[in-house]
């Protein structure tokens, strides 16, 4: 009898030593778990310190020159489209000619201008002088639904308030580029950098471009 006692005891105390000796095990993986989480926030923190991001004005800047560069290249590439905007503006030849070609030229030096750092303000310059043309345009259509060809017929838009909403921002915009300095250039960015904010910039007004169709969508059900 006494010796069964005296094996459950044993038997009991083992049982209790294994426990003791998981929960210490428990413990010490914890530990060692929350060691190497915060060792590994650690290094993420130090490396986000050593890449350089991009500040706001130079997101600004990429933006801009993403516009008028697809804006650019969408007339060119769909000419006729917009030398019909020409004519419904009732543009007297040659000047409908020379705004047919003018105009998309003049967005791609806008591009150039913003692009380099010491010819910065010409291009903003050249904005808003295209700002002032698009304005003047979009007066000029008003009530006859002209058809806008900002981006060469790829958005199928035509004058009036989202118009004159769209030139309020890139104008917002132009400012933010007049009243503030940036330290680096742009080429001095990463190339992970400049792809993501030109993706971004693309993204914009690809969603921009989804948001006008189903508008028109919507208007064309509810007729």
């Amino acid at each position: 009898m006494i010796f069964a006692l005296t094996i459950e005891l044993n038997l009991e105390g083992g049982k209790n030593k294994l426990q003791v000796a998981v929960q210490h095990t428990v413990v010490r993986i914890a530990k060692l778990f929350k060691y190497s989480a915060a060792i590994f926030f650690i290094e993420k923190i130090q490396y986000l310190r050593r890449v350089e991001i991009m500040d706001l004005r130079s997101l600004v800047l990429v933006f801009l020159i993403v516009i008028f560069l697809l804006s650019s290249l969408g007339k060119f590439l769909n000419i006729k489209s917009f030398r019909e905007t020409m004519t419904q503006l009732r543009i007297a030849y040659p000047w409908s000619g020379i705004g047919t070609v003018g105009v998309p030229i003049a967005e791609f030096i806008a591009c150039i201008l913003l692009f380099i750092p010491s010819t910065q303000l010409y291009g903003q310059l050249l904005v808003l002088l295209l700002l002032a043309s698009f304005i003047w345009a979009s007066w000029r259509a008003r009530g006859r639904g002209v058809d806008c060809n900002c981006f060469g017929g790829i958005i199928g838009e035509q004058f009036g308030r989202m118009t004159y909403l769209r030139i309020c921002v890139v104008f917002i915009l132009n400012m933010v580029l007049f009243f503030t300095a940036s330290n680096k250039a742009l080429l001095e960015f990463s190339l992970v950098e400049m792809i993501s904010a030109i993706l971004t910039s693309i993204g914009i007004i690809v969603i921009y471009s989804l948001l006008v169709l189903l508008q028109k969508y919507n208007s064309v059900h509810e007729e």
